[in-house]
């Protein structure tokens, strides 16, 4: 057998180097593909919140289902530690706000994973919304909504599907709203404006049912 020249032996190893690098290129591809099949995307805020049952956790007042305001923000800090809330106050450093009809209403704000959503909710005392609510009466809700705030990200969210408001028939609600704006001059608009949109049908049941309250009040003060 012949000696091996100098170019047989470049050519060689050249062939050699090159066939090390093709295995190695599929090697990685090979590893990539892997990783890629057992990387799992991350689940979203909805997904994870939605899916946890939150009914040995709830309670029934008046008719109404609440959640458990500390078990729901410590389902919510276990899921996502850097969560936070906060409780909106007045001009005076106080939790608590007034309509221009003079009833109360309370703010929070829950940021999870740089998404915020801010929840209104008005102080009630059954579904009859209150002037001078107590400190008990506000603290009760701004707990009530924070959970709220939290139904928002998918924790809950399904105990809110109606139960949270009293039943009524939203032709009828409407006629009697504009009826009363009739009779009170620059009401409704007030109304509109706090809400702000630009007719009764745009409200959403929950704000229906606040100024149905708002006047049944009105009407028997």
């Amino acid at each position: 057998m012949r000696p091996e020249t100098t170019k047989e032996r470049e050519r060689r190893e050249r062939a050699e180097s090159q066939e090390r690098c093709k295995q190695r290129q599929e090697k990685e591809n090979e590893m990539t593909a892997k990783k890629k099949k057992t990387t799992k995307k991350p689940k979203s805020v909805w997904e994870t919140l939605s899916r946890i049952d939150v009914n040995e956790h709830t309670e029934d007042k008046g008719g109404l289902t609440y959640l458990s305001w500390a078990w729901a923000w410590g389902i919510c800090k276990e899921n996502y530690p850097d969560a936070t809330f906060i409780k909106h106050t007045n001009e005076q450093d106080f939790p608590c706000f007034k309509d221009d009809n003079g009833f109360a209403f309370v703010k929070v704000t829950v940021t999870i994973q740089g998404e915020s959503v801010t929840e209104l909710l008005p102080i009630l005392q059954g579904y009859n919304s209150i002037e001078n609510p107590s400190a008990f009466q506000i603290n009760t809700a701004l707990q009530r909504c924070l959970t709220k705030c939290l139904a928002y990200f998918g924790l809950g969210h399904y105990i809110y599907a109606g139960e949270d408001m009293p039943r009524f028939d939203r032709e009828d609600a409407i006629k009697r709203i504009e009826a009363h704006g009739k009779e009170n001059d620059g009401w409704i608009d007030k109304v509109l404006d706090h809400y702000t949109t630009d007719k009764v049908s745009s409200l959403t049941d929950e704000e229906m049912a606040f100024v149905l309250n708002t006047i049944k009040n009105k009407e028997t003060a």
